[in-house]
């Protein structure tokens, strides 16, 4: 009964995210399809309602998409679908993200069928625009780099934080222990 415990505890520790991108082609040709951001807009909305089970929360601007989350018993899974805007040489419009992370087994699956689901519905409102992906890269706006790091700690505060989470986890251990032996 001890063994049930500690898988219930690594298996509620573990999860999974992920990135579905239109600007992660490597080489050859890209798409940005040419939508308002109101079409974008209601293309991620339909797309992922279509998908998923639930509501969709519209994202703070200034980026233009939706997020969902879904939650069952201790796991849950969250799916955030976003429209890029994007002009790469005289050809401007959007590509699409899906990102998500969570536990859920089936998160990864919905990840690609909420974006392919994009796809397709942006794909019957206006004709994608093929663009070269070097040349998408180098539209994208730059990505902002990390925060200066704070000072090092000394080995006395990581020995503190060491001694703070090892004791964290032993009482994760004994009230484990302690439910299994009760029903032994």
């Amino acid at each position: 009964m001890i063994l049930s415990g500690c898988s219930i505890l690594l298996f509620l520790g573990s999860g999974c995210s992920g990135l579905r991108s239109g600007a992660k082609v490597t080489s050859g040709e890209a798409q940005i399809y040419p939508l308002t951001t109101a079409q974008a807009e209601k293309t991620i909305y339909d797309a992922m309602t279509d998908v998923m089970v639930g509501e969709a929360f519209k994202l703070a601007p200034p980026a233009i998409g939706y997020k969902t989350r879904r939650q069952s018993m201790f796991d849950a899974h969250t799916w955030t679908a976003k429209a890029i805007p994007v002009q790469v040489g005289t050809a401007s419009g959007f590509f699409f993200e899906v990102s998500h992370s969570g536990t859920l087994f089936n998160g990864p699956a919905d990840a690609k069928a909420i974006y392919l689901k994009i796809l397709e519905l942006a794909g019957a409102t206006a004709k994608p625009i093929p663009v070269d992906s070097v040349e998408l890269q180098k539209a994208l706006p730059a990505t902002p780099k990390p925060a200066t790091p704070k000072a090092a700690k000394t080995p006395k505060d990581s020995i503190s934080m060491l001694a703070a989470w090892t004791s964290i986890a032993k009482l994760i251990a004994a009230a484990a222990l302690a439910t299994c032996s009760g029903h032994a």
